[in-house]
């Protein structure tokens, strides 16, 4: 039975150290784990961001391609209403010329009759002298021509007018449309050019983001922002993006790689965490035994250290306290004493006799609920007066049958429970010697029991 015993607490002491060894190193485990998961969600949050500036890049890209072809359908409308003003100014400038035409006629008669009427003036003014019987009728007749030479002189003054009027708006006409003409060549050539820069950012986005642009003009907006904003948009755009740099050709790949890495993380996150959770919950487990086995343990202890302190104090109280009740795993504990005739006090403010008693209780006392095979204690009685000897003595008695006492003393009463004595002795000069002694069993079982008559 008492070898059953001892294996069952040398089983116990072993789990008890094992479990121990297991909690540190699950804590070790927890803390890296912890420091792991924390890299990870580093990691992450880094691939996150990577991914939004890719995202956001990509976004603004397709902003500056859907103002482009806005800018594009605005010249090309421009183009077009050019065109109309040019054929209106044809039309206006044929029919100026046709005007033209009509009045440049209508002066070349009109100067044909002032000359034939000149003509006949002077016809008239020659043949006065030779007509002046006639005079009155001719008088009459040069008035008419008069009237009719006055007005025939207004209508060219007025047809003059006309005709630097007209030609003035020719002229001016002839400007309006080489300044069209110019536009127009002018808008041609940036209709070419964005034509061109057309083609350019199709492959430019085909190759740098796999986007179709006619896909992206189909899916946009059909009503085109006001041209002002249009136009502040692309300078802050080309201001961000020269901010930016050159444009990562391979990011769509390196998204996919991190997209792929971000779900390996989490895959391995999750695992993480719930290795942790497993961890935690084995950790609380083991605390939880050791609590239990701890309360059961400290609790024996307890009890056998009040009985030794009165059996080697012959009276009084001794406990002992937990500094944190609440975390008995990592908890101080204190020794209180109240030795007979003396108030309670801790084992700090007591003698150096008390203070060894009371250690022999406790260590008596841990060795009753957790035995052990053998024992060295090292003049553990030197602080001791012959009485408190004595009941040193019979208390040691009690555990000889179950354990093995190695004792280094130099009290002879102490000597006296031994089997076997072993000392050192000096012959020669700095030349040391083990001396042993071994005692008849039958003196040492008697001084045993002499001594537990005695107490």
């Amino acid at each position: 039975e008492k070898k059953r015993l001892q294996d069952e607490v040398s089983v116990l002491k072993l789990e008890l150290s094992e479990s121990s060894e297991q909690i540190e190193q699950l804590q070790g485990e927890e803390k890296d784990l912890n420091q792991q998961l924390l890299r990870l969600k580093l990691e992450q949050k880094k691939v996150q961001d990577s991914i939004q500036g890719h995202l956001e890049l990509i976004a603004e890209k397709s902003q500056e391609k859907q103002n482009t072809l806005v800018e594009i359908a605005e010249a090309k409308a421009k183009a077009l209403a050019l065109d109309r003003e040019t054929e209106d100014a044809k039309r206006r400038l044929q029919m100026i010329l046709e005007s033209e035409a009509d009045q440049r006629q209508a002066q070349q008669a009109g100067a044909t009759e002032v000359q034939d009427t000149a003509a006949k003036i002077e016809q008239l003014k020659q043949g006065i002298g030779q007509q002046k019987l006639e005079s009155e009728g001719l008088s009459q007749s040069k008035v008419n021509l008069e009237e009719k030479l006055n007005k025939t002189l207004k209508r060219r003054l007025s047809l003059s007018v006309t005709i630097q009027d007209l030609e003035g708006r020719l002229r001016k006409d002839q400007k309006g449309l080489d300044k069209v003409r110019e536009e127009r060549a002018n808008l041609q050539v940036g209709l070419t050019e964005l034509n061109y820069k057309q083609g350019s950012l199709k492959d430019k986005m085909h190759q740098s983001y796999l986007v179709d642009l006619e896909a992206v003009l189909d899916k946009s907006p059909q009503s085109p922002p006001p041209a002002a904003c249009v136009f502040d948009e692309i300078k802050r755009l080309k201001t961000r993006l020269e901010g930016m740099g050159p444009v990562n050709l391979v990011a769509i790949e390196e998204n996919d790689q991190l997209q792929q890495r971000y779900s390996f993380l989490v895959s391995q996150q999750e695992d993480l965490v719930g290795a942790q959770e497993s961890l935690r919950k084995a950790i609380a487990q083991i605390n939880h035994t050791a609590r239990k086995v701890f309360s059961e343990t400290f609790q024996k202890i307890q009890v056998s250290f009040k009985e030794y302190f009165r059996i080697l104090f012959g009276g009084g109280d001794a406990r002992l306290v937990l500094i944190e009740e609440n975390n008995i795993l990592e908890s101080g504990i204190e020794i209180v004493v109240r030795p007979p005739g003396k108030r309670l006090q801790n084992i700090s403010l007591l003698s150096g006799g008390e203070k060894a008693l009371t250690a022999i209780a406790l260590l008596f006392s841990i060795f009753k609920v957790k035995p052990s095979p053998f024992c060295i204690l090292d003049e553990v009685d030197a602080p001791l007066d012959e009485a408190n000897i004595d009941r040193f003595t019979n208390l040691l008695c009690e555990f000889i049958k179950t354990s093995q006492f190695i004792i280094v003393t130099h009290n002879k009463k102490t000597i006296n429970m031994a089997d076997v004595m072993y000392g050192i002795t000096m012959e020669k000069s700095g030349v040391s010697k083990i001396v042993s002694v071994r005692f008849a069993q039958e003196q040492g079982t008697a001084a045993r029991e002499l001594a537990q008559i005695e107490g």
